[in-house]
């Protein structure tokens, strides 16, 4: 494994609610940490993982980032 990515293994996620994404969350937080970037949009959202590690990394790495949600409204038939 690179020693750029050593740090996937060390991440706990603050919400867990299992499911496909789990496998992604320590990919996104070195993505994340990696990068820095000053703006991340999250689309879609589905339940919420990804856009809350992303939020966690930027809060627990001090990087200062926007970090924007944005989701369609599921129809209430």
């Amino acid at each position: 494994m690179l020693p750029q990515f050593s740090r996937a293994g060390n991440f706990e996620p603050k919400l867990y609610t299992g499911g496909g994404m789990r496998f992604y969350l320590p990919l996104l937080h070195d993505i994340m940490a990696l990068e820095k970037p000053a703006l991340v949009v999250t689309l879609g959202l589905a339940d919420a993982q990804a856009h809350l590690t992303f939020c966690q990394t930027a809060a627990q790495q001090n990087i200062l980032s926007r970090c924007a949600a944005i989701r369609q409204a599921t129809p209430a038939w």
